[in-house]
């Protein structure tokens, strides 16, 4: 099994452990996935959870505190290519009816075309949840590039 197919087995597991809701559903099923958890409490109520699967093919940032609580997906052997068809395959059967989108990147050298991060938002609702990817790296600019890493993230729209 290659580094890439290993991250995208991981990433689905992951993408599937923090679809359910709180934060103790996250932590406990990373826990039982065999995930190894790290804790860093960041001073007050803020502390951050990170779980690494096997080889760090995948990292999983719990987070939880004074902002809303989070569950972070970051590969740095998975590209946003990959993970915009892994959403493609589970969006649909996970959450039915959410729209699907995509950002426009660069074009990728070895295809030859733009790069598409594609994003999925909950329908009817202004503030409803986004669920999307976009590069691990820090691409402030242009966060949709073929980098060979990925962050799914999971936010309100607005």
């Amino acid at each position: 099994m290659t580094m890439q197919e290993a991250a995208a087995i991981n990433m689905e597991l992951a993408f599937r452990l923090c679809d359910v809701r709180g934060v103790e559903a996250w932590l406990n099923g990373l826990r039982a996935a065999g995930f190894v958890e790290t804790v860093v409490h960041e001073g007050g109520p803020d502390v951050t959870h990170t779980f690494r699967a096997p080889a760090d093919t995948v990292v999983v940032e719990v987070y939880y505190g004074n902002l809303p609580a989070e569950c972070r997906i970051f590969s740095n052997h998975i590209g946003v290519t990959a993970v915009s068809q892994m959403l493609d395959r589970l969006i649909p059967q996970m959450r039915p009816g959410y729209i699907r989108g995509a950002d426009t990147g660069p074009v990728d050298a070895r295809t030859g075309r733009p790069v598409q991060c594609v994003f999925y938002d909950e329908p009817n609702n202004e503030i409803g949840q986004r669920i999307g990817v976009v590069s691990a790296r820090d691409q402030s600019s242009q966060p949709c590039v073929e980098d060979g890493t990925s962050k799914l993230y999971s936010i309100p729209k607005v």
